[in-house]
This record gives structure tokens, sequence and C-alpha cells, in this order.
């Protein structure tokens, strides 16, 4: 089986990991804030690199599937763990998993997920 990253010339999409913190306005009540985590370059595989990755979920629901290789280091430095979310082409990409299967220690993958409401 190929490596769906044979270098880190592939990571050539710029991406922003967010996650979500609790914090309070100026009138004491909680808001919930993105905060960025980090920046970093990374390779994109969306549903057209896996066709059956975009799907059709719970009626009124799409969910596409990307994936994201990032380097193995700024997952681990800046902590990337599920539950933070990609921030790329103007959408949130909600991190579920993280893979290290076939890139050995060099490069991670997140499995993200995006839920977009369908109306009909």
């Amino acid at each position: 089986m190929a490596r769906m990253v044979e270098s880190a010339g592939e990571l050539n999409r710029r991406i922003r990991i967010m996650q979500i913190t609790s914090t309070q306005d100026a009138w004491g009540a909680p808001e919930d804030v993105a905060t960025e985590v980090c920046k970093c370059w990374a390779a994109v595989r969306d549903a057209s690199y896996r066709a059956n990755e975009s799907f059709s979920a719970a009626a009124g629901r799409t969910v596409e599937v990307v994936n994201f290789i990032i380097r193995h280091v700024v997952a681990e430095r800046y902590g990337v763990r599920p539950g933070m979310y990609v921030d790329y082409d103007n959408k949130r990409h909600k991190i579920i998993g993280l893979y290290n299967g076939e890139h050995g220690r060099d490069f991670v993958t997140l499995n993200t997920e995006q839920v977009q409401e369908v109306s009909g």
C-alpha cells in the first residue's frame, strides 16, 4: 500500500486548529469562544479522495469526512485531540480521531467530519 504522504512537500494547505473555550462575557454570562491552538501546513484528503466518506446521515443532515495530514511533532507539541476542530476553506471540521498508522512518527492523520443541515 502506498503512503498517503511521501514527503513534507505535500503539506501545501494552511489550516488552523481551534478549540472552544468557555469564558464569561462582560455581564458574567457564560459564552463559548473559539481559540486558536496553532496554524500549520497540511495535506488535505477530502471526500473525492475516498468517495465513500461523504454520506447522508440521519434525516436532513449530510456528513462530509475530510482527512488532514499534519506533522506528528505539531500534533504532539500543541496537544491536538478529538473535540478540537480544523478551520479550513471557511468551514469548521470537527476532529473525531487521530491516526498515525502508515506514516509512523512523521505524520498524523486528523479524521474530521463536517455536518451540514439540509433543508428539504
